[in-house]
């Protein structure tokens, strides 16, 4: 699995798209115990959640928080 920033444990963003409406989408994953992989898409700013079913929503508020944390870092990232 590609990392574009760890979040927690074995959670990342995979990867970054800037949309042509100025928006973000941040492809998340991660690697449970079996090797299965999850998978969600958060667009920021607004926290716009796609495919986020393999996640609980505990598991959601969590990540959303990290990427709060990590906004600065994200969005320089997806800039350079």
């Amino acid at each position: 699995m590609d990392e574009f920033l760890e979040l927690s444990n074995d959670t990342v963003i995979a990867d970054a798209q800037v949309t042509f409406i100025g928006t973000t989408k941040l492809f998340i994953e991660n690697r449970d115990e079996d090797g299965s992989v999850r998978k969600a898409v958060c667009e920021v700013p607004g926290y716009k959640w796609e495919s986020e079913d393999d996640f609980s929503e505990e598991e959601i508020g969590k990540i959303k928080a990290m990427i709060k944390d990590q906004e600065l870092l994200i969005f320089s990232g997806v800039i350079l």
